[in-house]
């Protein structure tokens, strides 16, 4: 009995080796593909029943999505947020696959244990001259739990664009 709980253990050591080193190399980032870039049109986006997601944008602005934060409305012009925000994203790890088109922006974000692909769509919305907001919907690309996660980032990116905002 020692002797197979002692090579239960030696499997398991050796698969938590082999884990971790394909983990660190772009091998892992290709097991876990993140899928093709889809264009989200916050106008129609229409949310799925998983829980794995979290959209954020101004009153009105995603008629056929009912977004789980109201956007809060900066005291700068569109370029400036727009500017900001793009400082906010080079300060993280683990984002690739960045799409620009017009004002919106697409990119992945990668868990920091596991390596699990989220999309995260950002679009920035002029008001005025001197104000805007921005529209966020963050998702899992795979499962149906997130632990909140999507919801947290978006959160904390928020905090450091009012950071950075202020600066």
């Amino acid at each position: 009995m020692k002797k197979v709980l002692k090579l239960m253990v030696i499997k398991l050591v050796f698969l938590a080796i082999v884990i971790g080193v394909i983990r660190v190399t772009p091998i892992w980032n290709s097991l876990l593909s993140a899928g093709k870039y889809q264009k989200v049109d916050f106008a129609s986006l229409v949310l799925t029943k998983k829980p794995n997601q979290f959209l954020i944008c101004p009153q009105d602005y995603c008629p056929s999505a009912k977004a789980h934060k109201i956007s809060p409305v900066f005291q700068v012009p569109a370029i400036k947020l727009s500017e900001a925000f793009d400082q906010v994203i080079k300060a993280q790890k683990s984002i690739s696959d960045m799409v620009r088109i017009d004002q919106s922006t697409d990119f992945v974000v990668r868990t920091p244990l596991i390596g699990w692909p989220d999309r995260v769509t950002v679009q920035i919305i002029p008001i005025s001259e001197s104000e805007s907001t921005l529209a966020i919907y963050s998702r899992s690309v795979y499962g149906r739990s997130d632990f909140s996660v999507n919801e947290k980032r978006i959160a904390q990116w928020l905090e450091e664009l009012e950071k950075q905002l202020a600066a």
